[in-house]
């Protein structure tokens, strides 16, 4: 018989997203697998829906967040693995789903490689409102524990939640940060990756599609606010992985511009005490060096007089500077 696979999905609020998730597991031609889905404290029917779906099939499971856990979708993902019964998990979040054969291919791959992979990563496809397409930054090479690193570093990610498939061996000792609210399977991914035990393969082969964010006014302030929450801590676990390795330590910085430039910036008026301590936090880690800080105030300073439609300070010449000391492309 064909091993046991754990499908976990995390949800909050998501009733319909959930639901079509739920249907493209029941859609698969691979027939052994269990569905945990847990919930984060929705107030909607996701509930009811759900349950209704558990019913009519002992293979989907409900259930919630205790009250002694924290809220938020890495406690929900930790509460499903302790529940799994499965040889191998998949997270699948609420409105992402599997392609018909995925599980059939996934599987089917493990298994050829014997017990040497710990897990192999599989592409996903965004879908927005008009097409489906596989991100550039997935087709990248990163075959390697130190290549993979160094993407997620520049914040490049060369896959996302759903694009592993694991052994529950991974899971024994680590757990997904239940103190984070966002950047989580960034957090994850690196935390996994600096297991060299952990063989895995990168696979050239689409088996699920992740929805394109689509946030109100109200969940955009929501998650630009979780995400600075949510910084200082990924920050002084990738940080102290990074500084000190010469190349960790550059795409490290890079992922702090992108911080700055799409998160500290244009939150500056809204989050000024978030955002200072953030500063403080940089500053004290002594990330930049002199020059490093002034080129990067002047690229700021013109992005700011850019965006205002006023005229730059030498802009193509700071900016140029600016690229070739962070070496971005």
């Amino acid at each position: 018989m064909k091993p046991l696979v754990s499908i976990i999905i995390p949800t909050y609020n998501r009733a319909s997203g959930t639901i079509a998730s739920i249907q493209s597991v029941l859609e698969q031609t691979y027939t052994n697998w269990e569905c945990i889905i847990v919930d984060d404290g929705s107030t909607d029917d996701t509930e009811k829906l759900v349950r209704d779906y558990a019913k009519n099939d002992s293979r989907i499971y409900f259930l919630n967040r205790s009250q002694e856990k924290p809220k938020g979708a890495n406690a929900c993902r930790n509460i499903g693995i302790e529940n799994a019964q499965g040889k191998y998990y998949i997270f699948l979040d609420a409105d992402d789903y599997l392609l018909p054969d995925c599980l059939d291919i996934r599987v089917n791959y493990m298994l050829d490689h014997n017990e040497e992979l710990s897990y192999a990563v599989f592409l996903e496809e965004r879908e927005n409102k008009t097409e489906r397409s596989v991100p550039k930054h997935f087709l990248k090479s990163t075959t390697s524990h130190k290549q993979a690193l160094l993407a997620f570093f520049n914040y490049e990610m060369p896959w996302r939640t759903t694009g592993p498939i694991w052994h529950k061996r991974v899971f024994k000792n680590i757990q997904w940060d239940e103190s984070l609210l966002r950047l989580q399977d960034i957090d994850l991914h690196i935390n996994v990756l600096q297991h060299s035990e952990f063989k895995f393969d990168k696979v050239s082969q689409v088996t699920s599609v992740f929805k394109a964010a689509a946030r109100d006014k109200k969940e955009d302030t929501y998650h630009a606010l979780s995400v600075l929450n949510s910084f200082p801590i990924f920050f002084t676990k990738v940080w102290g992985i990074a500084k000190e390795d010469k190349a960790y330590k550059n795409a490290c910085k890079r992922l702090v511009l992108f911080f700055k430039k799409n998160y500290l910036v244009p939150n500056k008026q809204h989050y000024k005490q978030e955002i200072k301590t953030i500063y403080k936090q940089i500053e004290d880690a002594r990330v930049f060096s002199t020059k490093e800080r002034w080129v990067t105030n002047l690229e700021f300073f013109n992005l700011k007089r850019k965006q205002a439609g006023k005229k730059q300070i030498t802009g193509h010449r700071i900016h140029q500077l600016f690229k070739k000391t962070f070496n971005i492309p």
